[in-house]
């Protein structure tokens, strides 16, 4: 499961998409050393992309699983511990439960890099819970998440 998680972390484009989201941001405020700092793995980071593949994994392992495509988290858990479906996802909500405490808690320690940075890691972490909280969203776009489109572009709260 570590070897799963490694690389699955690695080869998704969750850090390319947070590093994405510095672009625009004020020369002041991103620098060199903060894309560094993504890039090596911090503590919130690693918890975004933790949260990130195992919600991603757990509400996409139907459709997956009819693919020919790498195991999932739930297939490598489940072979590793010998366990069934369901107390693989219940791990997995746990973890997914203190990545967001670790979160959570950059938030509340003090950091060199400005809050604005650290605010779009967080922002990546909300949307990606949009898209995975009850099923794939990303990749199955249904009326549920056209709806919050539309909500954010063509009807804003002023």
């Amino acid at each position: 499961m570590q070897e799963y998680m490694q690389l699955a972390t690695k080869s998704s484009a969750y850090t390319s998409l947070m590093l994405i989201s510095f672009l625009g941001m004020k020369e002041n405020i991103v620098t060199r050393e903060a894309f560094d700092w993504v890039l090596s793995g911090s503590d919130v980071v690693r918890a975004t992309l933790i949260f990130a593949r195992l919600s991603n994994d757990i509400v996409g392992y139907e459709f997956e699983k009819g693919r020919d495509y790498i195991p999932s988290a739930i297939e490598c858990y489940t072979e590793e511990h010998n366990v069934s479906k369901q107390e693989a996802i219940d791990e997995f909500r746990t973890q997914i439960e203190s990545a967001w405490k670790d979160i959570n808690d950059t938030f509340l320690k003090p950091t060199k890099f400005p809050t604005p940075i650290l605010d779009r890691i967080l922002n990546w972490a909300r949307t990606l819970e949009i898209f995975y909280d009850k099923e794939d969203r990303y990749t199955h776009v249904g009326p549920e998440m056209q709806s919050f489109i539309k909500q954010l572009f063509i009807y804003p709260l002023p």
